[in-house]
């Protein structure tokens, strides 16, 4: 799933703009031996790339699936003086075992991981839409071409919509929903007190 905070770019000196982005997946958990937002996450982290004329740089970190987990990005912006920030975007991932698409999540829900539908905060809002505008966003984009065909080999027997990757307004209810909540809160209670992020 994704959630983005746009702001004013660097200057890229070969010409264009830099935009930082932080990027997150989970450690495996439940049966899972493995999980690929943590090898995408480790893969993408220090390395940056070019699209057009715009220059993507990644950090990223690797979650535990806990509510220290689901908080971690939502204390770094909290705790930020006004107006500062080191990113551009964020970008969190996570796996969902019963489909073999991706999915771009564009909203979550205000639940507690592991609680039975317990509110995450008691005094805010049942749901929160992501922060970037889906009107730039050409879905049919988001995958390049290259990559298509290493992606559908890869969905095995899992259930697929026909389409690589497609919108999605569940984020289900475990860390992940709460994970983008948080930051969601997080982004929002920033961009109200003046603390946008900036280059």
């Amino acid at each position: 799933f994704l959630v983005a905070v746009m702001a004013a770019s660097a200057d890229n000196p070969e010409g264009g703009r830099v935009i930082r982005a932080f990027v997150s997946g989970f450690e495996p958990f439940g049966t899972l031996t493995s999980n690929p937002s943590q090898d995408v996450a480790q893969a993408l982290g220090g390395t940056c790339i070019t699209m057009n004329s715009t220059k993507i740089c990644f950090d990223s970190v690797v979650l535990p699936v806990n509510h220290d987990g689901a908080q971690y990005f939502a204390h770094y912006l909290s705790n930020l003086p006004a107006g500062q920030s080191n990113y551009d975007c964020v970008i969190h991932m996570g796996v969902y075992a019963g489909s073999a698409d991706i999915h771009i999540e564009t909203v979550a829900a205000n639940i507690m991981a592991e609680t039975s539908g317990g509110s995450i905060f008691a005094d805010s809002l049942p749901f929160l839409p992501i922060t970037a505008d889906l009107q730039r966003i050409q879905i049919d984009d988001l995958l390049p071409n290259e990559l298509a065909p290493l992606v559908a080999s890869s969905r095995g027997k899992g259930t697929s919509s026909g389409r690589l990757v497609e919108w999605s307004r569940d984020a289900g209810t475990f860390y992940c929903n709460e994970t983008l909540y948080r930051t969601l809160c997080a982004i929002r209670t920033g961009l109200v007190q003046g603390r946008r992020p900036s280059s």
